[in-house]
Order: C-alpha cells, then sequence, then structure tokens
C-alpha cells in the first residue's frame, strides 16, 4: 500500500484491520477473514475533500467460488491480451 499525496489509512472495522498508507512509503497488508460476506472499506485518516467518498466495498467468498471467478476473469483476460495469464499467477 502506498499514497501519491497524503496520509491515507486502509480500514476495515468488522475485521479490525488498519494500514496507515504513507507518501513515499510501501507497505504490505495481509489479513484472512473467514466469514463470507461484503465488507465495507474506508479511508480512516481525514485526508482533505475527497474523503467522505473514499470507500469500497470487500467482498468474502469461499475458494470455490473465488477459483470459479479467477478462471473467468483469467480466459477474458487471455481473450483480451493473447498473453496466457495462468503463467504468470
Amino acid at each position: 500500500l502506498t499514497s501519491m499525496d497524503v496520509i491515507h489509512s486502509f480500514y476495515v472495522k468488522p475485521a479490525r484491520i488498519t494500514e496507515d498508507m504513507v507518501p513515499g512509503r510501501i507497505t504490505h497488508l495481509w489479513f484472512q477473514i473467514n466469514e463470507p460476506g461484503e465488507y465495507w472499506v474506508f479511508c480512516r485518516e481525514f485526508c482533505g475533500t475527497g474523503h467522505s467518498h473514499m470507500f469500497t466495498k470487500l467482498k468474502v467468498v469461499p475458494p470455490d467460488q473465488f477459483t470459479a471467478w479467477l478462471k473467468g476473469e483469467t480466459e477474458l483476460a487471455n481473450k483480451l491480451t493473447g498473453i496466457n495469464v495462468e503463467k504468470n499467477i
């Protein structure tokens, strides 16, 4: 994770996950959520006028559902790029 402008903070409240993103520094974050569902992701650090628009959803699915999704995305990427994406995953 990094930032190109000001400090931001990756935050998933139900999972108690937070990690700061500081300009000029790359940080890594690993976590595991075992309960399928959709989780809101927010910027936890007030970062300017666009702060209230910095949110998205993290979708957690069972492994077999993720594998099926990844296969479909991989096939699409192969068609669009002409590259065998499986070799690069």
